[in-house]
């Protein structure tokens, strides 16, 4: 035992007797004043209570006397001051009983109080007598033995409560000074046990160093009478600090003798140091004898799980072939390569694509993602007493030259330590070589076996061989020309791809731009607001909008199926109510069904949760499109929309292996589809009759984009019709559900992006009415001249006043010149200078840091809200503008928080 161990069993014992004793010491002392504190004031206060019950008494029975010798005493002051008295006695007796806490002392309080009670009452009925000119009655109540006996038991009981308090404080006394002796012998008993434990502790540790010193120092003297080389040990040492100078000097010795073979021995060591500076290297010297990935991953998921307390882990690798620089393609996914803890048969056969889920969004975004507050559909974590759902779960991608090859993730019941984040730091940044090599390894030596079988063919098949080697050469200069060839298609692809999505920004543009103006002033010739149209006219004018709603919708649509083939189009998960959202479909497409005398009903199961996780917005656009289709080949009849819960055997059909799947599908009684027709339907711009007499319009994007969207959101769309007796479209959409009490707490966000055409949302309730309106001055800055006579003519009718300018430096001009101006509406594509550096410019302008300033636009691609923002926008709304909506969001930005800007 160490000498430092030694001394601190010794020291630590005196220690904590030492505690021991100031613990007691400071128990009784408290003990003392508690008893001292009780006999100094409760029972005192008890004391000086019932002395004021007696005062009290005898001074009311003073005053009754006074009063009989001489009614003329008989005063209202003397009346309140007998009151007075009665009360203050009835205060004590309340307090005496609040305070008591024996049953003796209770019972005597409530027989005084009773007595008292009554002595009071022949009190007041003297003065009633006294009042009444009835003293020779009142002489007889008062001066009976009665009273006198009621008086007397009264100070009698007030005696014997003192003389028991008396006593409590003689006992309190007593306890106090055997409390006061008891301490002072258990004091002396415990500093007696420390002073010995002291004695024997000093001897023990000194007698030891001693008898060490004297060993040592012999060892020594007969080393200098020794010969080099065949110096002595000294053996059987204590494990102290002296052992620790006899361990020193045995290996100077062997350093001396062994001095060639100690250098190599450190140089052994150092390396060995170094291998284990971190927990890293640990777990890479572990894989050095795996020969194939597989084991690989099973032995890194085996050490690393257990070091950072993970319950879960699984490890996927990316399969597939990258692009010509090495980027991710569409062909690329990842796939469960081991796991640990986790039944892997249930996974194995996971394909994720760049983008799906969390997993895909790792890789894509080559970003780490820590979850908490796991919701309860989460796999649970088994073991032979239990299971419990994971409390947190870590996604972590792997690179290796810039590139996501695989994926980790890990479900833990608690959080990682700052430790464990930097080893899984360290980790990855080394595994992503490590797995490279490995699989280098794995090719080489698929290739050396391949070799070796190669050159014994070789020996046998020479002639063969050459003869192949001569088309292999041939075949080779072919695949090369194949793939130039397929570069340069590729390339041309690209730009291809690039020209298609900036024609369709620019067709966008150009085509939204007349829009906006055909739009607005279309709208204000329908509402006839100074009444000078005809019927006619405003027929016109209500078809010009609907021809110009329509052009609007397609252009949308068209948008809306590149995003989705680009791969460009938002998720935004979020929380979905099921009634809330079949109420607004009811309420939206019922009196179109009553239009056309159709029944229209809609089912929930009783089996599906209440709300689900999954993007709202084009789940509903999925479900509209489906229904106005419906709707819209169905004559007569009914249309019928079922949400429920598909069987096992459906989801093993359609591809399916979680059982969280939402069955939403939409029955019709219409024209019906021929099953020839059941892909082509879905292609862009086809329909079942694509004639170019058919019978209903549209533009046939509809199911094309329905059909994107549920694959975009993990699911499908399948369709059953039988022609002329209706049709059966059923979307399969995987979901996340969520717990009635734990829909507050736990909703999930994957893209917080606002998608691209998404209008902006503003609160009416807290708005001013339109009149308010009023006299407000908006410059409106455009270069195209139909839009600022549009939107002027729409200002104008709720009695605005406007400025008008038709570039960035003429609405600069007109600020400098107008300072009153309230609002700005901001068109984006100018020459010169365009929306955005317009926008920069006023904000740096005096006194306009503040100006509500709205992005009026027609680009509508992805993240031009954002541009618009960034450049000093206060809000953004597209065109063609709604005139309401603008009007809205106007009220917004002049009234922003309830108050005038």
């Amino acid at each position: 035992m160490r000498l430092r161990s030694k001394l601190s069993i010794g020291f630590g014992a005196i220690l904590i007797l030492m505690i021991i004793v100031i613990y007691f010491s400071i128990y009784m002392l408290h003990d003392q004043n508690e008893k001292i504190s009780e006999l100094a004031v409760t029972r005192y206060e008890k004391i000086r209570l019932s002395t004021t019950v007696y005062s009290e008494v005898n001074k009311t029975a003073k005053s009754i006397r006074n009063i009989l010798l001489d009614p003329a005493k008989l005063t209202d002051q003397e009346i309140q001051s007998i009151k007075e008295s009665n009360l203050k006695s009835d205060q004590a007796i309340e307090e005496l009983l609040h305070t008591e806490d024996m049953d003796q002392g209770k019972e005597m309080l409530l027989n005084l109080q009773s007595q008292i009670t009554v002595y009071q009452q022949d009190v007041d009925e003297v003065l009633s007598l006294l009042k009444a000119g009835k003293k020779e009655e009142a002489n007889q109540l008062f001066l009976t033995e009665d009273q006198a006996q009621v008086r007397s038991d009264i100070e009698e009981k007030i005696t014997d409560l003192q003389n028991l308090e008396h006593t409590q404080m003689m006992n309190l006394l007593a306890q106090s000074t055997q409390s006061y002796d008891f301490t002072i012998r258990l004091l002396i008993l415990i500093f007696a046990i420390a002073l010995v434990t002291g004695i024997i502790v000093s001897q023990w540790v000194v007698v030891g160093i001693s008898r060490n010193i004297k060993s040592v120092l012999s060892v020594i003297n007969e080393a200098q009478n020794q010969k080099k080389g065949h110096l002595s040990r000294i053996k059987n040492v204590s494990k102290d600090e002296i052992g620790q100078i006899a361990s020193a000097y045995n290996l100077l010795v062997e350093s001396i003798e062994l001095h060639t073979q100690q250098e190599e021995q450190y140089k052994k060591t150092l390396q060995h140091q170094a291998l284990l500076e971190t927990n890293v290297s640990k777990v890479v010297a572990l894989f050095q004898e795996v020969h194939d990935l597989a084991s690989l991953a099973d032995l890194l998921l085996q050490k690393v799980c257990p070091i950072i307390h993970a319950q879960f882990g699984v490890l996927y690798i990316r399969k597939g072939e990258s692009g010509e620089n090495g980027e991710n393609t569409s062909d690329q996914y990842f796939t469960p390569l081991a796991s640990f803890a986790y039944p892997f048969d249930f996974i194995k056969d996971k394909h994720i694509h760049l983008g799906e889920g969390l997993i895909g969004q790792c890789a894509k975004d080559h970003q780490k993602i820590f979850l908490k507050d796991i919701p309860d559909e989460y796999y649970k974590i088994h073991s032979g007493l239990g299971e419990a759902l994971p409390r947190y779960i870590i996604i972590l991608p792997i690179e290796f030259e810039g590139e996501v090859t695989s994926i980790l993730e890990f479900s833990c019941f608690s959080e990682l330590t700052p430790f464990e984040n930097d080893l899984l730091e360290r980790i990855i940044r080394v595994l992503g070589i490590t797995l490279n090599s490995i699989e280098g390894q794995m090719r080489v030596k698929s290739l050396l076996v391949q070799s070796q079988t190669l050159t014994e063919e070789l020996q046998v098949h020479s002639e063969e061989l050459q003869l192949q080697h001569e088309e292999l050469r041939s075949t080779n200069e072919q695949l090369e020309k194949q793939y130039r060839e397929s570069e340069q298609k590729t390339e041309e692809l690209k730009k291809v791809s690039q020209f298609k999505s900036e024609f369709l920004a620019n067709m966008s543009h150009e085509l939204r731009t007349p829009l906006n103006s055909l739009l607005i002033l279309a709208q204000t010739f329908s509402e006839n607001k100074e009444g000078n149209l005809t019927s006619k006219q405003i027929e016109y004018a209500l078809t010009i909008y609907s021809a110009g709603k329509d052009l609007l919708d397609l252009i949308n649509d068209i948008l809306d199926l590149s995003k989705v083939e680009s791969g460009k189009m938002n998720i935004l998960l979020s929380e979905v109510n099921l009634q809330e959202l079949t109420k607004g479909i009811e309420d939206q497409f019922f009196p179109l069904t009553r239009e056309k005398g159709l029944s229209f009903k809609i089912n929930i199961s009783s089996e599906i949760p209440d709300a689900i996780v999954t993007d709202q917005k084009h789940l509903l656009q999925i479900i509209k499109n489906l229904l106005a289709n419906a709707i819209k080949f169905t004559e007569k009849g009914r249309v019928q929309l079922d949400f429920y819960k598909p069987s096992i055997e459906i989801l093993h059909r359609e591809g399916f292996k979680q059982s969280s799947v939402l069955a939403i599908s939409i029955k019709d009684t219409g024209t019906g589809i021929a099953k020839e027709k059941f892909e082509l339907i879905f292609e862009a711009f086809r329909q079942g009759d694509g004639t170019m007499s058919r019978k209903y319009g549209g533009t046939g994007l509809g199911l094309s984009i329905s059909r994107e969207l549920a694959k975009l959101l993990g699911g499908t769309i399948t369709v059953e019709s039988e022609e002329k007796k209706g049709s059966t479209f059923t979307l399969y959409l995987p979901y996340q559900e969520l717990k009635s009490e734990t829909l507050e707490n736990n909703k999930i966000t994957v893209d917080q992006t606002p998608a691209i055409l998404e209008a902006p949302e503003k609160n009416e309730d807290a708005l001013p009415c339109p009149a308010s309106l009023k006299g407000k001055t908006i410059l409106i800055v455009d270069d195209d001249m139909r839009n600022i006579f549009a939107l002027t003519s729409l200002l104008e009718t709720h009695q605005m006043n406007t400025f008008y300018a038709e570039s960035g430096k003429e609405a600069i001009t007109v600020l400098n010149v107008h300072s009153k101006i309230d609002l700005v509406l901001m068109d984006i594509m100018m020459p010169d200078m365009d929306g955005y550096e317009t926008m920069r410019n006023i904000r740096h302008m005096e006194g306009y840091q503040t100006l509500p300033i709205i992005a009026v636009t027609a680009k509508v691609m992805k993240n031009d809200r954002q541009k618009c923002l960034e450049a000093g926008a206060s809000d953004y709304i597209q065109k063609p503008v709604i005139p309401e909506q603008l009007l809205s969001l106007m009220r917004v930005w002049l009234y922003k928080g309830g108050k005038e800007n």
